[in-house]
């Protein structure tokens, strides 16, 4: 399944790693390091201000969604899937 992060743009639910608060992590002594070791792997997709900062193994996405958006994005996912297998069961007599 896909996460949509902002503008179009979607990702692999599987391939986040973690979501975190863009100004706190920039606001630490390490993610600034962090940021400037990695610019080239950093995709910023925020339209306005940045307010998340989706990792993957590959690249680090800048959104203007705020972590709880993305979070509870990944979780409707997850909530939808366990009522689908839930509808099968049923749907199949409780096998």
């Amino acid at each position: 399944m896909y996460i949509y992060l902002e503008d179009e743009f979607f990702i692999p639910l599987k391939e986040i790693v973690a979501v975190v608060d863009y100004n706190k992590f920039m606001s630490s002594p390490e993610g600034k390091k962090f940021y400037d070791e990695n610019k080239n792997k950093i995709i910023d997709l925020s339209a306005k201000d940045r307010r998340s900062l989706v990792i993957t193994d590959k690249f680090f996405y800048m959104t203007s969604y705020v972590v709880r958006s993305i979070q509870d994005r990944g979780n409707e996912f997850e909530r939808l899937k366990a009522k689908g297998k839930r509808n099968i069961k049923k749907y199949n007599g409780g096998l």
